[in-house]
């Protein structure tokens, strides 16, 4: 055949296929229509209420997220007898339809960006028509697509469609005969025309497909005799098997819908409605599909609105159908959620799988999270959970992965079992060419006989289709693609076990070479997320030292799974919509009004009422030793402690601040004293901020010129100055408010320029130097502050932040000189390079940290801390942290507004190990519980700790009345702790399900830590 013709009839298959898709329906009676937008939405018993208009197809109804309940009435013309009828929807919009009874039915939607050819608009209501049926049915739409508004990539900012727009438009609307033998056939021809397409071209499979093909077309006349005889014409083809080799493609349903991202978490709940009743739906006809869910927060959604769907949903998972999925509450982000934030999300995603289904998760399912915490393979291995699914370094900017199963080793050496599906994609269509791709691509194809797929419509939900479902059948046994085997992923999960030994091995944390921006977007966000996670225990150890029966569990629980809530990968990142923004701007607000009222009532709970004294509880497991702010009403008095010792004060913006030690675990009562009035002090004339231990000087532009350390007699800056604070051109190529890319280090705009610069406060306790920048056309306020006990200096900043398409970063050139720089992580810190001499280390130009990055060699380093960010670059000896970006999509509004935030320069004589970083990293964080009033006599603290290791849990058992500790190593090294109780007890170690896994005795105990191990015992 010469290659002219081949093509020629090749082009003849695709152009039948695209006749086969418009024969699909023969014949259409439109609906009697009339439907009714309600602001806010109603539910199903409301939905008669309002002025119903008709419609019809053709029409407009709505716009922008409005939310209508339509009314649809027809019959089957007399004519239909005998033929299969279907509903035949697209309201241009997502829609569900409802049953008489307000139960969830099946969805109705369109439009992906995964498949252009996708549609759900089809619901059987008369397998054989007997004609004159009559149908009555209620459908609530959301005008949006399934991802959505269209929104502009780069809006400008005075536009007014710059939040997006979509114009809802009823594109069918009628009762149609479904010609099921033509779709049949139409599956079955573009299935064999998509291998086809993949095979080389002078092979005897592609050239007997061709033959079959055109048999099939010539014969073919759209009757149902013409249909089976063409269906005929290609049953050889259909039925050659699989050869030998061939490996098997594990599918399971997937719709990975995101609980937030292009759509705001109420129209979550309605996606979760049409995404789980249509999966049913499919269950229901195909008895051997499983279709599998993570996000036990969905699952909440569905009991809470839609409970006869939550109970559809739980009898599947009896009947084996319907697997959850994934240890989270919600898939979180990895890079930006703390330790023991991480923790919880393990903890209440699998108790909620636990306490509803009886059912235990094995898995971590992350198929859409930007990179994975060297921190999280001991995190899962102590929570039950062996294994790992995810897909997303397939997306790496640079470097492949080597593996797509393997065994991923984590910072204290435990080990899980990873799994990459090497179709890489979650949103697979269970075409051939998918998975023969995937198979091809497999890199564990010598050793390992099968691979998962996940299939189905994702992101904005929806999940498979019965046309994905076909093809899987198709096949199940085919030639020249993987045998199709549709089950659980838990199943395949559990087969790899038996290779362990074979499979290779990763060590330390899995980047993820793109979406960099992510560690900075949204900046609100991450600033309450580590305010809410610090303040949840910092109230958890409060109430831990009363009586159970004061423990506000509920209050906590429920405030826990909202902090969870917004830790999903496409919220706290920073790459939703403003929508979004706007919701969780209002749900932190609540978080912070509950804390409050928490704390205010823990107080009372601690203390007599006395109140002519304060009470200082520290919760950390160091000695608090920076200054302290006091109320108000304490300005103008001697401060006293215990033994009437002064204590060192000093006024500060109308309010007493004293320096004081306060024991790690424990408290301090500081008492009034008598009146006494404060002199006012002469402030110094230069910019010179100095104590005992260090001295920093400061240019003309504002910028540390010199600093020296005393004790070290080290000059802690090299060569230029500190606190440099830069305006860089922002615009990446792609995904705007996720990625960074490198060559933004090409496009300084400028440095910032000094407006003014004043001395604010010298005393006994602290000094205080503002300084005030304008830098593009924003304005930065920052207030200089160093304890007159300490190194570190704090950078307190208030921006006015107004720019677009700008990235605000500061810059600390230091006098060190190493190879790697350390970076602190949940429940550790892991070490990068500092050079990009392979294309691994260069692909590492932005990195994630929490409270710290550290930059040391062995005797003496720099850290540079803060109380809210995540994104540092390290490179050669600069530590750069990136403060601010203004990306404008999805959210034109993203970060425009006042951000205030603190980072710090904390110089240290010894190496990381023998320094004070995490101490000072925790009190700029965490801070000193203040308590007005004398702490009770009968205060009982539940253990005491000694050793070089971090108590940092301290709370009540999710299941009973006990406490709960969690102690962690944080250094990397082996240590031994001694671990006390105050009274007879009971105590169990446990696992981060506080399971117990053994008993312990004694009323001291020593503990062995391995390198960042963690630790967790069941006081009762």
């Amino acid at each position: 055949m010469f290659e002219q013709e081949r093509s020629l009839l090749e082009a003849r298959v695709q152009v039948f296929i695209q006749r086969l898709e418009r024969l699909v329906y023969s014949s259409k009676k439109l609906f009697d229509a009339e439907y009714c937008i309600y602001a806010p939405p109603v539910d199903f018993e409301n939905r008669s209420q309002g002025e119903f208009k008709p419609i019809t197809e053709g029409d407009y109804w709505g716009e922008n997220w409005q939310v209508a309940w339509f009314h649809l009435k027809g019959n089957v013309p007399k004519e239909w007898q005998g033929e299969k009828i279907a509903a035949y929807i697209n309201l241009g919009g997502e829609a569900l339809l409802f049953d008489s009874n307000g139960n969830p039915v099946i969805a109705f939607s369109c439009h992906s960006i995964f498949d252009e050819k996708f549609y759900r608009d089809r619901y059987i209501v008369a397998e054989k028509a007997k004609g004159n049926e009559t149908f009555d049915f209620w459908i609530e739409a959301t005008a949006a697509e399934l991802f959505g508004l269209n929104i502009d990539s780069d809006p400008e900012l005075e536009n007014p469609k710059r939040f997006g727009e979509h114009k809802a438009k009823v594109s069918d609307l009628a009762l149609a005969v479904f010609r099921e033998d033509i779709w049949r056939l139409l599956l079955q021809v573009d299935s064999l025309n998509d291998i086809m397409k993949k095979l080389d071209l002078n092979s005897v499979r592609r050239a007997r497909i061709l033959k079959a093909l055109m048999n099939a077309i010539d014969i073919f006349n759209s009757d149902r005799d013409s249909v089976a005889k063409s269906q005929k014409c290609l049953e050889t083809e259909l039925a050659k098997k699989s050869n030998s080799s061939a490996l098997t493609a594990v599918t399971v349903g997937h719709a990975h819908l995101d609980t937030a991202w292009l759509w705001p978490l109420s129209e979550t709940i309605r996606k979760c409605a049409r995404t789980f009743s249509t999966q049913i739906r499919l269950m229901e006809k195909y008895p051997e599909y499983i279709f599998g869910a993570s996000m036990p927060q969905h699952y909440a959604f569905v009991k809470k609105y839609y409970p006869n769907l939550f109970d559809e949903i739980k009898e599947k998972i009896n009947q084996g159908q319907w697997e959850p999925q994934g240890g989270m509450w919600v898939e979180a982000d990895c890079n930006l959620i703390g330790g023991e934030a991480m923790v919880r999300q393990i903890l209440h995603g699998k108790n909620y799988f636990r306490d509803e289904f009886g059912f235990d998760v094995k898995n971590l399912w992350l198929p859409d999270v930007f990179g994975y915490s060297a921190a999280l393979p001991q995190i899962l291995k102590k929570s039950g959970i062996e294994y790992m699914v995810t897909q997303k370094l397939s997306w790496n900017q640079f470097n492949k992965m080597p593996s797509h199963t393997f065994v991923w080793k984590g910072l204290d050496d435990s080990e899980i079992i990873a799994h990459f599906p090497p179709e890489d994609t979650y949103n697979s269509n269970l075409k051939p060419s998918g998975l023969m791709y995937a198979q091809g691509n497999f890199k564990e194809k010598d050793e390992l006989d099968e691979f998962l797929t996940l299939f189905g419509i994702g992101n904005g939900g929806g999940g498979p289709t019965e046309e994905m479902i076909e093809r899987g059948l198709i096949q199940k046994d085919l030639e020249s693609t993987p045998k199709v085997k549709f089950s659980s992923a838990q199943s395949m999960l559990d087969r790899l076990e038996k290779h362990r030994d074979q499979l290779m091995r990763w060590e330390g944390e899995l980047y993820f070479e793109l979406h960099r921006g992510t560690l900075t977007s949204q900046a609100y966000n991450k600033k309450m997320n580590r305010f809410m996670e610090l303040k949840l225990r910092e109230l958890e150890f409060l109430y831990s030292l009363v009586d159970f029966s004061q423990y506000p569990q509920s209050d906590l629980d429920e405030m826990w799974k909202k902090v969870l809530l917004y830790q999903f990968h496409d919220i706290i990142p920073g790459s939703s919509i403003t929508k979004v923004y706007e919701d969780t701007r209002v749900g932190y607000k609540e978080l912070e009004q509950k804390s409050a009222e928490l704390y205010n009532k823990v107080c009372t709970l601690l203390t007599n009422e006395n109140h002519n004294c304060v009470s200082l509880v520290n919760s950390l497991s160091f000695t608090f030793k920076k200054h302290i702010e006091l109320p108000k009403s304490w300005c103008g008095y001697e401060i006293l402690d215990e033994e009437q010792n002064i204590i060192p004060s000093q006024i500060v913006n109308g309010k007493p601040v004293i320096l004081y030690d306060v024991e790690s675990l424990g408290n301090i009562k500081v008492f009034r004293g008598q009146q006494n009035e404060t002199a006012d002090s002469k402030l110094p004339k230069e910019l010179v901020m100095e104590n005992e231990l260090v001295r920093y000087e400061f240019d003309e532009n504002g910028q540390i010129c010199r600093a020296f350390d005393k004790t070290c007699h080290r000059e802690i800056l090299c060569q230029g100055n500190g606190n440099i604070l830069s305006l860089y051109e922002d615009r990446p190529v792609n995904w705007d408010a996720w990625d960074v890319d490198r060559f933004y280090e090409n496009q300084l705009l400028q440095n910032a320029n000094l407006i003014s610069g004043e001395w604010l406060d010298d005393g006994d306790v602290l000094q205080r130097i503002k300084f005030v920048f304008e830098i593009g056309t924003s304005k930065i306020e920052q207030f200089v502050i160093l304890d007159s006990n300490s190194k570190r200096l704090d950078f307190v900043t208030k921006v006015d932040w107004v720019e677009r398409h700008k990235m605000l970063r500061v810059a600390f050139p230091v006098n060190i000189i190493s190879d790697t720089a350390l970076f602190e992580i949940q429940y550790g810190s892991v070490k990068r390079n500092t050079h990009r001499n392979t294309s691994w280390d260069m692909a590492r130009f932005e990195v994630a940290g929490h409270r710290f990055a550290d930059l040391s060699e062995h005797d003496y380093g720099v850290a540079l801390l803060n109380n809210c960010k995540y994104g540092y670059k390290v490179f050669g000896n600069t530590l750069d942290l990136n403060l601010l970006r203004a990306t404008v999509n999805p959210d034109p509004e993203a970060d425009r507004g006042v951000h205030e935030f603190t980072y710090s320069l904390l110089p240290h004589c010894g190496d990381f190990s023998n320094s004070d970083v995490i101490a000072e990293a925790a009190q700029l964080n965490q801070g000193i519980s203040l308590i007005e009033g004398e702490i009770n006599d009968n205060l009982f603290m539940p253990v005491q700790l000694k050793g070089n290791v971090i108590l940092e849990v301290l709370k009540k058992s999710e299941k009973e009345n006990a406490h709960i500790v969690r102690i962690y190593e944080p250094y990397g090294n082996r240590t031994t702790a001694l671990i006390a109780f105050n009274k007879d007890v009971n105590v169990s170690s446990v696992n981060l399900m506080e399971d117990v896994i053994e008993h312990v005795s004694g009323k001291k105990i020593e503990l062995h830590f391995k390198p960042f191990e963690i630790k967790t015992f069941k006081i009762a």
